[in-house]
């Protein structure tokens, strides 16, 4: 699938569970900001990068961090939210964002945690500012994901799915293995109840829009 089909799946996926919040349904800011602050998962987690992708999603700008950001990805997913620039954040490649030692010293569960959702809201910020290099790094990024790392390795949340219908366009030796990496994702976001948790549901409406933003600008 092109992007463009990409994002009509992921967001059939993702509005059965989301439909009856301010994601979908009209709301007022006031109750939009209400869903934020009061959103948890089934399981009643709740992540701190959480707050910048809902802010994000519901277009609630001018919002500030609860407290100062601890972790890469938190970090990022901020700028994207305020535009500020990420530079500072992304280890250079190639490898993951955050770095091979990372890698090497964390538990494998939360690093790839962190490392996806990093290379999710990179990949947004490159698409939206259409920024070459930015893009080159994420993509970059993908391919290591994909020769490095089992889709299921470490999260059952389908983050930087969009990363991957990317590098399955751009990069023919990844066409199959790129488009694979992204089907695995997804698959493991909805395989234990037919569709995603509601916070991997987020992760997904996230990702289709980032995909039709990238056919809106490549055409």
């Amino acid at each position: 699938m092109k992007s463009a089909a990409w994002s009509d799946h992921l967001e059939s996926i993702a509005r059965p569970v989301l439909a009856e919040t301010p994601l979908f349904a009209e709301s007022s800011p006031a109750d939009a900001l209400a869903f934020v602050d009061g959103f948890a998962d089934e399981l009643g987690h709740r992540r701190r990068v959480d707050r910048p992708l809902l802010l994000r999603l519901l277009g609630l700008n001018g919002h500030l961090p609860e407290k100062k950001p601890g972790s890469v990805d938190e970090s990022i997913w901020w700028a994207l939210h305020a535009g500020e620039t990420m530079d500072g954040f992304i280890e250079p490649g190639p490898g993951p964002i955050i770095g091979q030692a990372e890698f090497a010293s964390g538990a494998i569960e939360t690093t790839t945690e962190t490392e996806l959702a990093s290379l999710h809201a990179l990949a947004r910020h490159a698409c939206e500012s259409q920024n070459d290099l930015l893009r080159d790094r994420c993509e970059d990024a993908a391919r290591w994901h994909v020769d490095t790392l089992q889709p299921d390795n470490g999260t059952n949340h389908p983050w930087a799915i969009h990363a991957f219908v990317w590098l399955a366009e751009s990069d023919p030796e990844y066409a199959a293995s790129g488009s694979l990496h992204a089907e695995c994702l997804l698959h493991n976001s909805i395989v234990r109840t037919g569709r995603p948790d509601w916070f991997s549901a987020c992760v997904l409406l996230d990702a289709s829009r980032a995909l039709a933003k990238r056919s809106e600008t490549t055409g």
